[in-house]
């Protein structure tokens, strides 16, 4: 049995708490690095995979040390199972995506790639103003170092500057691109940014992709309010998709969506204003390759019972 198999059965036996079935899944995403990235960088467990095979000896040897008897008469230490593997096999979660495979003084390395990665740090370090740049590969997902999170960009085309980014802080060096293809792609992105026809298109391809990445279908539906939720925020994120019309006329850009305080229902952030509402359903009807510009989400609301029987009339200010 692999590290990973063994670290799996052990998580699945043991932790049963609300959200472990979402962690574990993020943990075997390709967006995580836990099987295969090392546990340090010189001392223990310093190469491929000894992450996971540190938290599994860690789990051995605390399960081993509270079933002594005098650990459970003396100290009076009783832990649940699922405890127990919670603070053993997740103690170290916060080294995931933090390590990189880089070239420091390694016979035949190829320089170049190192210096394709810090390039792009010191691009994000630019476009941010932070100058203690971020661990590991970029990720524009992630709330702290994504430009799309960054209020400055919320209305930038960033689709091939992101994916640049990603690419050019891999792992591993042999990923990257070159420094030409980096500065080819740099001007392709400029490109893109001054001619709106290729930006929207370039966003919806890149949203197309994030929805579905494998086969792109013609009608799609979800009913989940986490996905719905997603979904939604992806929409906001992309300044050139992300207008919204309303039944009873007139529009809004979407921002972005959470769960609202209402069971059930969703607070959609347009225009400035919170859309309280009850999801039914959200749909996506594509022409694909005949005409992307007519593809369009309609997203379907459920019934709300109103609170009062009272009825508020509109009022002039004075």
């Amino acid at each position: 049995m692999s590290a990973k198999d063994e670290f799996i059965q052990i998580y699945q036996q043991n932790i049963s708490r609300p959200g472990a079935d979402k962690l574990l899944n993020y943990l075997c995403s390709e967006t995580c690095d836990f099987f295969t990235a090392p546990s340090s960088t010189r001392f223990h467990g310093s190469y491929e995979g000894g992450l996971v095979e540190h938290s599994i000896n860690v789990y051995h040897c605390l399960k081993d040390y509270l079933e002594r008897e005098r650990v459970k008469q003396q100290y009076n230490i009783n832990c649940s199972d699922e405890t127990i593997a919670v603070v053993s096999l997740l103690h170290d979660l916060c080294k995931i995506n933090f390590y990189s495979v880089d070239f420091r003084n390694a016979k035949n390395a190829d320089g170049k790639k190192a210096d394709v990665y810090s390039l792009a740090k010191t691009l994000w370090i630019v476009l941010t103003g932070v100058d203690h740049g971020f661990e590991g590969r970029y990720e524009e997902d992630d709330a702290i170092i994504g430009l799309r999170n960054d209020k400055r960009y919320k209305k930038e085309h960033l689709v091939e500057l992101e994916e640049l980014l990603k690419q050019a802080t891999e792992y591993d060096p042999s990923l990257r691109p070159s420094m030409e293809t980096f500065v080819t792609t740099l001007e392709k992105w400029l490109e893109v940014v001054s001619n709106f026809q290729k930006s929207n298109y370039s966003e919806w391809k890149y949203l197309q992709n994030r929805l579905f990445p494998k086969t792109v279908p013609l009608h799609a539906e979800w009913r989940d309010i986490d996905s719905i939720i997603k979904i939604l925020n992806d929409i906001g994120s992309m300044s050139g998709l992300n207008h919204m019309f309303l039944p009873t006329g007139g529009g809004q850009d979407v921002e972005s969506a959470k769960y609202a305080n209402e069971e059930g229902c969703i607070c959609l952030v347009a225009g400035g204003c919170n859309y309280i509402f009850k999801p039914y359903r959200l749909e996506l009807e594509n022409y694909g390759k005949r005409d992307y510009r007519w593809s369009y989400f309609r997203l379907q609301l459920e019934p709300i019972e109103p609170i009062s029987n009272a009825i508020y009339e509109e009022k002039p200010l004075w």
